[in-house]
C-alpha cells in the first residue's frame, strides 16, 4: 500500500509549485502594468506644452501661438526728450530744433511745411496745424529706433508719421551723428531696412590712359596710287 500514498504525495507537492509560479507570473505581470501605466503617463505629460514661454530654444513664438514681428522695437539706450530746444512757431524758414536724446549730442531740425509740401530732405516735418501759434515739443507719435548692437551716435532712425494714425510715415537715420536724407516708408519697415538696405548712386567713368610721349613714331605707309613714271 505504499505506492498510492507516494503518489499522492507527489501530486500535492507538483500541484502546490504550480500554484507557486502561478502567483509568481500574476505579480510580475501585475508590476509590469503598473510600470507600462507610469510611464505613459509621464511621456504624454511631456508633451503638453502649457504655454509658448516654456518652450526655449524657440525663435519667432509669441503669446497665444503668435508669431513675434521681425520689426520688434528695442527699448531706447536714453529717456526720449520730446521737447524742442526752444520753444517758438517754425516753418520751412524759420526751423526749430529738436535734441531726442540729452546724452547724445546730435540735435535734428523740425519745420511745418505748407500743406503739400516738405522743408527739405534733412528736415522733419511736423504735422499741419501743430505750429499754428507756438510748438514746445514733437508729437507724441514720434519715436527713436535703435540698432541693439551699436550705439545711439552709430545709428539710429527717426520715425515720424506724417498724421496721425498713418500707415505711413517719415524715416530719418543717422549714423556716425549724421543725418541722413528722409524717406517716406511704411510705419513697420526695419532700421535695417531703411538705413542699411545696400544702395548705391556711383556713376561708373570709362577709364581714359593718360597721354604719354613714349610711344614710338610710325611712319603712313608709302602710295601706291602715284601715276607711272614716263621716259623722255
Amino acid at each position: 500500500m505504499p505506492e498510492p500514498r507516494r503518489s499522492t504525495t507527489k501530486l500535492v507537492i507538483t500541484g502546490a509549485v504550480i500554484s507557486v509560479v502561478v502567483i509568481v507570473v500574476i505579480v510580475i505581470v501585475a508590476t509590469r502594468g503598473d510600470d507600462d501605466s507610469t510611464s505613459g503617463a509621464t511621456t504624454t505629460a511631456g508633451l503638453v506644452i502649457q504655454s509658448p514661454a516654456t518652450v526655449t530654444g524657440i525663435t519667432g513664438v509669441g503669446g497665444a501661438g503668435e508669431a513675434t514681428s521681425s520689426t520688434a522695437v528695442v527699448p531706447n539706450t536714453y529717456p526720449l526728450v520730446r521737447s524742442l530746444v526752444e520753444p517758438g512757431k517754425f516753418d520751412c524758414t524759420t526751423l526749430g530744433s529738436w535734441k531726442p536724446f540729452a546724452e547724445v549730442p546730435i540735435t535734428l531740425r523740425v519745420g511745418q511745411p505748407a500743406a503739400g509740401s516738405t522743408c527739405g530732405e534733412t528736415v522733419l516735418d511736423l504735422p499741419e496745424g501743430s505750429c499754428t501759434d507756438t510748438c514746445s515739443a514733437v508729437p507724441d507719435d514720434w519715436e527713436v529706433r535703435e540698432d541693439p548692437g551699436v550705439t545711439p551716435q552709430a545709428l539710429m532712425m527717426v520715425v515720424a508719421p506724417i498724421t496721425p494714425g498713418a500707415t505711413t510715415a517719415q524715416f530719418l537715420c543717422i549714423k556716425d551723428s549724421m543725418p541722413q536724407i528722409r524717406q517716406v516708408l511704411p510705419v513697420t519697415t526695419s532700421i535695417h531696412d531703411a538705413c542699411l538696405a545696400a544702395t548705391s548712386n556711383s556713376i561708373e567713368i570709362p577709364y581714359v590712359p593718360p597721354v604719354t610721349s613714349d610711344i614710338p613714331y610710325v611712319p603712313p605707309p608709302v602710295s601706291v596710287d602715284l601715276p607711272p613714271a614716263t621716259g623722255r
